[in-house]
């Protein structure tokens, strides 16, 4: 089974009915990885700065994507719990 990358969001959902994927980058440079069960964010920060030692803020974003279609109805507040 595969999961859309940007799944259309019905009028019955909210974004937080959505998967979120959570990232760690770096804030001097574009490099992040995407946090999976198998990365420490702070250990990814870490051995980053052992590359670029003068990289030395990070960030972590949670992202979800989806899609909308220009004629479909939304609810009135899609982002609120």
């Amino acid at each position: 089974m595969t999961v859309e990358q940007f799944p259309l969001i019905h009028v019955n959902q909210t974004l937080n009915d959505l998967p979120t994927v959570k990232y760690v980058g770096c804030m001097q440079c574009i490099e992040l990885a995407q946090i999976t069960d198998g990365v420490n964010p702070v250990e990814w920060a870490k051995a980053h700065t052992v590359r670029q030692p003068w990289h030395t803020t990070f960030r972590i974003t949670s992202t979800v994507d989806f899609s909308v279609t220009r004629d479909m109805r939304l609810p009135v507040d899609p982002v609120a719990p």
